[in-house]
Formats: C-alpha cells, structure tokens, sequence
C-alpha cells in the first residue's frame, strides 16, 4: 500500500520536518533516516492508544494510583506531555523517567500544535473500541501550561554533546509529574540502574525508538531484558512494532506477548507484553 503524500513544512532545524498526520496531529521527520517520531496515520491517535492505553497507564492514573513510566525515545515530547496532563487532571502523583540521546528544543515542542488539537479532536474516533466513558478532552486541560513549563526548562538545558556518559536531569511539572531525563545511549541505561539501588520498578515501559532497521542497537534482547528487569511484576511494556522476530525476542527474555487493535485509521495491530506476576 502506498504511503500517502502528507504534507509537511519546516522545522527550524536542518535535519527535521513537521509532518501533519492524517489526525490532523503533527510529529517530525528526520529527513537523515527518512523516518517520522510517530505514525503518520496519526500521532495524536497513537499515543492515545498504545501508549496510555494498552499499557494500563491512563486506567491507573484515573483510579488514582501513583504511576512510574519508563520511555525509551522522548522523541516529540507527545506522550509525555499527554501522560502528564492526565496525571494532573487525576491528581496523582507520576514519576516519568524518559531515555533519549538527542533532545528536540524548547521551540519544537511549543510548534507541536498539541493543545490545539486535543481541543479540537473527538476521541472516540481514536480507539479501535469504545473510548473509556471517563476520558475526554477536559482530561487533558492542563496540556498548555506543560508544554510551556517543558518548553522553558528545555531552553534552559545547557548544550551537551553525547559522549560515553549519561547526562542526568530532572525537572518538575505542574504539580504531580516528576521528569527523570537520562539523556545518553539507552543501551548504558542498565549501569546507572546498578549504580541507583533504590530505583523502584516502574509500571509501565513506552517502547518508542525509531524502528528497527533505522535504530537496530535497541531492538536487541539486551535492552528488552533491561525493560522487562526495569518493571515491577504485572509491569507493562507497549510498543508500535509488532514484527514477528521483535515479539519472539521479547519473548524469550521472559514477556508474555499479544498483540492489540491499534488506532483507528492506523497499524492493524501494536504490541503488549507484560511481565509475570
């Protein structure tokens, strides 16, 4: 099936591109690796369903349990700030711990036109089911104020180029969403795990790299089998790619996999694996 031509426009930066997808969201291209951070049929729709979703995420924060997330690729900040907004809207506290070598500026998230089109978006049309009766665009009222304070913060980063060490930061927003940022090759993640000894288990893990014949070093056993010691049990790891050898690879370091219904409109099906009890 042929890729649709979607428009795109530039991103004040060389190597980027917004895209608007077919949700009328927009995500970037990294016109280097021809790749888009989100699915073009809609980045808006994904990351409302994969992600908060079919990991369990929003169902928790709704019921008011406090909520650690571990993602790999920060990318756009969507999935972050949209998290963050449900966690504020629910009043329950979430501890967001985001793995990511080359962070976007604090331009790029203030151009990502997110507030605009959640305001905008009947939800309903996202989901493959019926939308959970609770969630609706008032969930998520908190997203102008986050963007900006995230925004800011990034502008405030000093420069770092990557090196064989972790930049380490963190950053409060709003009142229940705490940003653990381990900015660095994911795949040295484990060694700041053994260095922090008190790091609890987070409940669900954002799977979210380019894919795998763009990024190939983090779709390896090593990294899934950090994911999956990274989780508490029962923990949740979701993700876009549903290959064959990804979920037999997850597998074997110990997930129970299945695949899920993805958005409407988009991939027929995404992935869940959960670590056992």
């Amino acid at each position: 099936m042929a890729i649709p031509d979607r428009a795109r426009f530039p991103a004040g930066c060389p190597e980027l591109e917004w895209v608007l997808t077919d949700d009328g969201s927009r995500t970037l291209r990294h016109r280097v690796l021809d790749e888009t951070f989100h699915s073009g049929c809609g980045a808006l729709s994904e990351t409302l369903v994969v992600y908060l979703d079919h990991s369990g995420v929003a169902e928790r924060l709704h019921t008011g349990r406090a909520t650690r997330v571990l993602e790999y690729g920060l990318g756009t900040c969507t999935a972050l700030l949209l998290t963050a907004a449900l966690a504020e809207a629910c009043r329950v506290p979430l501890v967001y711990t985001a793995l990511e070598l080359h962070l976007v500026s604090g331009d790029l998230v203030r151009g990502l036109g997110l507030v605009e089109r959640v305001q905008q978006a009947e939800l309903g049309e996202c989901w493959p089911k019926a939308v959970p009766t609770w969630l609706t665009d008032h969930c998520f009222d908190a997203l102008a104020p986050l963007q900006a304070d995230l925004a800011h913060w990034l502008d405030q980063l000093p420069p770092w180029p990557p090196g064989p060490l972790p930049r380490i930061t963190s950053c409060q927003l709003g009142l229940q969403t705490t940003l653990e940022l381990w900015q660095g090759d994911a795949q040295g993640f484990p060694t700041q795990q053994k260095v922090d000894q008190d790091r609890e288990p987070v409940d669900a893990v954002y799977f979210d790299p380019f894919s795998p014949e763009s990024c190939p070093e983090l779709w390896t056993p090593a990294v899934y089998s950090t994911a999956f010691q990274a989780l508490r049990p029962g923990g949740i790891l979701v993700s876009y790619c549903v290959k064959g050898t990804v979920r037999r690879e997850i597998g074997s370091v110990g997930f129970q996999t299945e695949r899920l219904a993805g958005p409407a409109g988009g991939k027929r099906e995404v992935l869940r694996a959960v670590r056992p009890q």
